[in-house]
């Protein structure tokens, strides 16, 4: 049953209010009915007709899942030219000297774990890395000159030598070539310090040296080599590999340089890490 209509005495009742409204707030009536009026006609703006705003967005790096390349800052050497001497251009089977080289230049290379460890074996870092052996050929012989003293090396028929022969020669060499500059010999030195500063010049087939006592340090140096050297092979397994590698790059601005002259002088014979 529908229930009837509500009477009321007032024909319009809006319209009452809004006479009663107009002399509360002291403003025309026909004012607000002009408001009202206008209310009336509004339309609100629908949630679509609302103006949309692009946000852009940073494409993903293409190349993100490309292997990260390694970029290191290894101190290379300065060059400036040097004149070759008489004796140096007299042997027959020496090769051409390279420029002279000092620690001064840096430059930042981009390197593979495997080319920087080989960069560090290459030069060592004493008294942390002895300098990796270098693979002499029977043809090879370079001049090496400290201060007035001057040998060749590898010596003439080395080939023919005995084991024990071979260390005896690279005693005397490491022996010449720290004297040479005419300093004293340094009566601190220890005998496995002396041939492994000089380890670049021992020759294939050597017979090992007895330390008797020294064993801490060079168990040390050797050990350090020995990682280096697996991972020049076999490369690099977990990240305390690679934090080894910086730990030893970090320490190549504190080593012994005083064999850097020898080194630039033998740069081009291959090391001998196999």
């Amino acid at each position: 049953m529908i229930p009837p209509p509500v009477m009321t005495n007032v024909e319009n009742p809006e319209r009452e209010l809004k006479l009663k409204l107009a002399k509360i707030i002291g403003i025309n009536k026909d004012a607000i009915i002009r408001i009202s009026r206008a209310s009336a006609t509004f339309t609100p703006p629908r949630a679509d007709d609302e103006p949309s705003i692009h946000i852009p967005t940073t494409p993903k790096d293409q190349n993100q899942n490309l292997p990260m390349t390694r970029c290191t800052v290894m101190k290379t050497p300065r060059v400036a030219e040097e004149a070759p001497k008489a004796q140096d251009l007299s042997q027959k089977n020496s090769s051409p000297l390279p420029i002279q080289a000092t620690d001064t230049n840096i430059s930042k290379k981009c390197l593979t774990i495997k080319e920087r460890v080989l960069m560090v074996l290459k030069m060592g870092s004493m008294p942390l890395l002895a300098p990796a052996r270098r693979d002499w050929k029977k043809e090879m012989q370079f001049t090496i000159t400290e201060g007035s003293t001057v040998i060749h090396w590898p010596p003439e028929g080395w080939t023919k030598m005995t084991p024990d022969q071979k260390l005896l020669t690279w005693e005397y060499a490491a022996m010449t070539l720290e004297t040479g500059a005419g300093s004293r010999m340094n009566q601190a030195l220890e005998r496995s310090y002396l041939l492994d500063k000089f380890n670049m010049l021992a020759l294939p087939g050597t017979a090992e040296p007895a330390y008797g006592g020294e064993m801490i340090s060079r168990k040390a140096r050797y050990y350090n080599y020995e990682w280096l050297r697996q991972l020049a092979i076999h490369g690099y397994k977990s990240t305390a590999d690679e934090e080894f590698v910086e730990m030893v790059e970090g320490s190549m601005s504190r080593r012994d340089k005083s064999t850097d002259d020898v080194l630039r002088r033998i740069h081009t014979v291959p090391l001998r890490i196999s």
